[in-house]
């Protein structure tokens, strides 16, 4: 739970330390009624604030105390066997397609738009931070960013959120001594609490969340291995930093 704790408040911290490019480009856009006099969906702006260079530094900073939290506990996830099937492979790569595909269509604005709360939608959408534009003509620090985005995004995210959902998250809300209960074992309530947390989790991408930590989820229910999971985490990772860095489509970071 630990480094989990760390890069979520080093996270935070981040976020306050970090000005924006553009000062309330983050705003939704008005939304205009069309002639039925209902919201037009191709008029909420999703575009965030773009982080100025800052970004890069706070991120770093994130990334090496969250390290440092895992090699304080890393005995405990020694104790975990490092055994891995072929089928994180299947399920990362199916993974990524779907938080793809899921996030391109924007079904997330739709729902909001839908309900009534296409305001909110500029306001959950990721802000979009272009490594490309931020270090041009400095590719020694482009390749560091890289590095440290790429180490964080495709190695250290997943072994610290999949040991805290499935290591922990979805066993405490089985049982208060949740450390009783069998890696591996996934209830429906379980399940529903990984999803859930997915969600919360990533706001912006709810329904690509929802669709990722029930893909995983069904993953470690057929395996019953954590690393398994920890792997597909990282395969989908690896595989949608390829994608952002080719598509340039920054707000997928």
């Amino acid at each position: 739970m630990l480094p989990f704790a760390v890069y979520m408040f080093t996270g935070a911290l981040g976020a306050e330390w970090v000005p924006a490019a553009a000062s309330d480009a983050g705003r939704a856009e008005a939304v205009r009624a069309d002639q039925s006099g209902g919201p037009a969906i191709e008029d909420v702006s999703l575009d965030r604030p773009a982080p100025s260079r800052g970004y890069a530094l706070a991120y770093a900073f994130q990334f090496a105390a969250t390290f440092l939290a895992v090699l304080l506990v890393a005995p405990v996830y020694r104790r975990v066997p490092w055994r891995v099937s072929g089928w994180s492979i299947v399920f990362g790569v199916v993974g990524v397609v779907a938080w793809i595909v899921i996030c391109r269509a924007e079904l997330e604005v739709r729902l909001l738009t839908a309900l009534g709360l296409a305001d909110w939608a500029g306001y959950v959408a990721r802000p979009a931070f272009d490594p490309l534009t931020a270090f041009s003509g400095r590719p020694l620090e482009l390749a560091v960013f890289l590095t440290v985005r790429f180490a964080g995004l495709a190695l250290l995210v997943p072994v610290i959120e999949e040991f805290f959902v499935r290591g922990f998250l979805m066993r405490f809300f089985e049982r208060a001594e949740w450390w009783t209960i069998p890696l591996g074992q996934v209830t429906w309530t379980a399940a529903v609490v990984a999803t859930v947390y997915g969600m919360l989790a990533h706001p912006a991408e709810m329904i690509a969340a929802a669709v990722w930590f029930s893909l995983i989820t069904l993953l470690y229910a057929r395996t019953r291995n954590l690393w398994d999971c920890v792997v597909a985490h990282a395969v989908t990772n690896g595989l949608l930093g390829i994608y952002i860095l080719v598509s340039r489509d920054w707000t997928l970071w």
